[in-house]
């Protein structure tokens, strides 16, 4: 099977201070690889977001809703490569739930998977 998986990451982080999400998507995608998958991941940082000022907060605000740049992107990425299925992790705010409207145009079956803290 050859798998996507897709997640928003917290930024540059030494592995010491990784967090839960990071590690699930680590764990998640060794443990696939391991079984004979391929996957292919495609991860955006927080440190990408510039907060300088009201346009640049209007830009993100309007990105967790639509982020056109990912879903370009994506749409690439899956037509170059196509998937078996799409598994996503944290899509806010840099990747968005447009990202499914890519996975739906590219016929890709998708799953979402939210971790928090309890």
């Amino acid at each position: 099977m050859k798998a996507r998986s897709y997640e928003r990451a917290y930024g540059a982080q030494p592995l010491s201070s990784r967090g839960g999400e990071d590690e699930v998507v680590l764990r998640e995608s060794e443990l696939l690889r391991s079984s004979g998958h391929e996957v292919q991941e495609y991860t955006r940082h927080n440190g990408e977001i510039i907060e300088d000022g009201i346009l640049s907060k209007a830009k993100t605000a309007m990105q967790t809703l639509w982020a056109w740049d990912s879903v370009s992107r994506l749409r690439s990425l899956l037509r170059h490569k196509k998937a078996d299925l799409a598994h996503f992790h944290n899509t806010f705010p840099l990747i968005s739930p447009a990202a499914y409207y890519a996975c739906q145009q590219e016929g890709i079956p998708v799953v979402q998977s939210y971790i928090t803290r309890a």
